[in-house]
C-alpha cells in the first residue's frame, strides 16, 4: 500500500501471512495470503473483504493474477491452481499434473487469453498453457415449480471445452445429489439456454446447482438456488441472495393461484430499471436471477404485483 503525504495507511490485522496483492484501479483490489485466505478491497485498501473459501482453501495462496475485475487466479502450495470468473463467488479448479511445488511466480499470455503458463517454486518446474482464461460464462439460473416438478433454465454467454453439466440436489442438511446430466455445446462464442425438468420431487424445500465440467476433467459450481415443492398457502416476496452482491442475485416469489406477474427494478429515485417478469403464472414458487453489470453500484429496490398482492425489497449492490 503506496501512502501519500498526510495520509494515514490502512491497517489489516489477521492471522493470515500475506504473499501477493494486485490493484485493478484505484478502487479495486485482491489480496492472497496463507491459510487459504483470499481478500478484496473496493475502497482503495481502507478496508478488506474476506473472499468466498476455495476448495483446497487450507493451502497457502503465494501468486494472484488479475484478468479483469471479476476473473482471476490463485496459485499456491502443493500445486494448488483456481480460477474465478465471478470475483469470488464460485471457483474452478485447474489440473497442474499432480504436482506438489509451491507456486511462486504467475504470467500469461496477453496476446492470447486462451492460455497461460506460470512457473512454480523451487526445483525451477515450468508449466505452460496450463489455463484456460476464457471458461464457460454462465450469465443466469433460475428454477420455476409447477406442482411436483422443478424446471431449471439457465443461459451461458460463452463456452470452452464445455463438456457438459451436472445438475446436483439437496435437501436440508443432506449431501449434495447428481439427479442428471446435460452435454454442453464444447466451445462457443454465442449465447446457449439449457432446460431441465426434475420431475416427481416430494414437497419440502430443496437446493440446487449446476457443476459445470470442461473436457480436461477441471469444473466449477455455479450458485445455489432453492425452491419450494408443493403449492403455497400464500403471496410471499423472499430477500434476494446473496445481498450484498455483484454483479448477480437471485430473487424468489410464491403465488398461492394463478395469476399475472409483474416483477420490476426501480432506483432510489423510483425510476424503473429493469423488468424481469410481466406474464401469467401458475400458482407456484419462482426463483429469478437478475444480472446488474449494466448497473452502478447503490440501493435498488424490486416490486413484484400479482393479483391484489403488492411487495416490495431492497438490495445493495456493491460492485
Amino acid at each position: 500500500m503506496v501512502e501519500q503525504p498526510g495520509e494515514e495507511t490502512p491497517q489489516l490485522t489477521t492471522l493470515a501471512d500475506f504473499y501477493d496483492i494486485k490493484q485493478v484501479d484505484d478502487s479495486l483490489g485482491y489480496m492472497v495470503g496463507s491459510s487459504g485466505k483470499i481478500y478484496k478491497t473496493t475502497n482503495g485498501g481502507v478496508m478488506w473483504d474476506t473472499l468466498t473459501k476455495p476448495t483446497h482453501s487450507s493451502y497457502s495462496f503465494y501468486s494472484l493474477e488479475v484478468y479483469s475485475p471479476t476473473t482471476f487466479s490463485v496459485f499456491g502450495s502443493t500445486g494448488t491452481f483456481l480460477i474465478t470468473t465471478d470475483a469470488g463467488m464460485t471457483w474452478s479448479v485447474k489440473n497442474t499434473s499432480g504436482s506438489t511445488l509451491n507456486g511462486s511466480h504467475f504470467s500469461w499470455n496477453s496476446n492470447n487469453n486462451s492460455y497461460a503458463w506460470f512457473t512454480v517454486g523451487s526445483n525451477g518446474y515450468i508449466l505452460k498453457n496450463a489455463l484456460t482464461v476464457v471458461p464457460v460464462e454462465l450469465v443466469s439460473l433460475s428454477a420455476t415449480v409447477v406442482d411436483n416438478n422443478v424446471s431449471l433454465n439457465w443461459k451461458t454467454a460463452t463456452e470452452l471445452n464445455n463438456k457438459g453439466f451436472e445438475i446436483e440436489r439437496k435437501s436440508g442438511e443432506g449431501s449434495w445429489n447428481k439427479v442428471s446430466y446435460l452435454p454442453g455445446n464444447g466451445t462457443s462464442t454465442s449465447p446457449k439456454e439449457y432446460l431441465f425438468t426434475d420431475k416427481g420431487v416430494k414437497s419440502g424445500k430443496y437446493q440446487y446447482r449446476l457443476k459445470q465440467i470442461d473436457f480436461d476433467g477441471s469444473f466449477s459450481y455455479s450458485h445455489v438456488i432453492e425452491v419450494e415443492v408443493g403449492t403455497p398457502m400464500t403471496f410471499d416476496l423472499s430477500q434476494n441472495y446473496p445481498n450484498p452482491f455483484n454483479p448477480s442475485t437471485t430473487i424468489s416469489y410464491k403465488i398461492p393461484e394463478n395469476a399475472t406477474v409483474s416483477l420490476k427494478i426501480f432506483d432510489v429515485t423510483g425510476t424503473e430499471v429493469m423488468t424481469l417478469v410481466n406474464q401469467k403464472q401458475d400458482a407456484g414458487s419462482y426463483t429469478i436471477n437478475f444480472d446488474a453489470k449494466t448497473l452502478a453500484s447503490g440501493m435498488y429496490i424490486y416490486t413484484i404485483k400479482a393479483g391484489d398482492y403488492t411487495a416490495t425489497k431492497k438490495m445493495m449492490l456493491m460492485k
